[in-house]
């Protein structure tokens, strides 16, 4: 891996994880709170965006350090990010759910929001958290490294 690459990831891992801490707080919050609370709601919504452009840019690294074709769409990248990661069907459906998530708050889908916000904090987050634990092992072990290496 090159050396910018693993700085680059271990930033962005860095800053996922403490997104993921500071998004614990609102793992219990309810629609009512969610649509009255307009401060939680940006928050939470923020945080959220944070973190799934965080997983989207490492996944990026780890395909380009593969020297892999990008895929186009956030979903696509996500997918073949999981893939390239060993990670579980359900794990990289998860990842395509957090691109369409991110895809929805960063256009103001407003009607759609609450759902996938929801199933994020119960259930999304916790993928987020294998990614970045696989990304890290796999930047302990030079398992990202390039399958062609530059000369």
């Amino acid at each position: 891996m090159h050396e910018s690459a693993r700085h680059r990831l271990i930033a962005i891992t860095d800053f996922a994880e403490n997104e993921i801490a500071d998004l614990q707080s609102f793992c219990s919050l309810d629609y009512k709170t969610y649509l009255n609370d307009k401060n939680s709601r940006r928050l939470v919504e923020k945080i959220i965006e944070n973190i799934a452009n965080a997983t989207i840019d490492a996944i990026k690294i780890a395909i380009s350090e593969k020297r892999l074709e990008m895929p186009d769409s956030y979903a696509d990248i996500m997918k073949k990010g999981g893939e390239v990661l060993s990670l579980s069907n359900e794990e990289i459906n998860n990842l395509v759910q957090i691109a369409k998530l991110r895809n929805i708050l960063a256009h103001e889908y407003l009607d759609i929001k609450w759902e996938k916000i929801s199933l994020f904090l119960k259930d999304h987050q916790n993928t987020v958290k294998t990614l970045l634990k696989k990304i890290n092992s796999d930047i302990k072990n030079s398992l990202l490294t390039p399958i062609i290496h530059p000369d």
